[in-house]
């Protein structure tokens, strides 16, 4: 079963030149890593966070909301590529968000989001709505 998900608003900040292509090269970079079996995708991920520090939450809003702006891929149903674009672009910066990945059951829906401090950046479910599967903190 699928869910109707409409493209999210883009961010109304200007982006430059460099920055877009930084930002649409993650998530080129990304797409395979999305189509990894999922414990090794999460063992990857484990590696590029084991040395990273936090984000802040504005950072964090800022840097995915670039990313559903250049990406009209990232602005849809691809949850876990816009989650991995988010993570990769904040470790280039030497931080990384909690990346979770979670599923309800009725009806079935998986999704893949990023945290700080507990609070999902950027999502409009409540607290709750899914169930964690796992999920990768910094320093991990």
């Amino acid at each position: 079963m699928t869910t109707p998900i409409g493209l999210e608003a883009s961010s109304t900040h200007e982006i430059s030149f460099g920055r877009r292509a930084l930002v649409l090269a993650a998530t080129v970079i990304v797409r395979p890593a999305a189509r990894m079996n999922p414990n090794r995708l999460k063992r990857l991920t484990e590696i590029l966070a084991r040395t990273a520090s936090p984000p802040s939450a504005e950072r964090t809003m800022l840097v995915r909301s670039e990313v559903v702006t250049c990406s009209v891929r990232c602005s849809g149903q691809y949850c876990l590529e816009r989650a991995l674009a988010v993570c990769l672009l904040l470790r280039l910066e030497g931080s990384w968000p909690t990346w979770c990945v979670g599923a309800r059951i009725e009806p079935f829906m998986a999704h893949s989001w990023v945290e700080v401090n507990g609070i999902p950046i950027g999502e409009s479910f409540d607290d709750g709505f899914y169930a964690k599967l796992y999920e990768v903190h910094s320093g991990t």
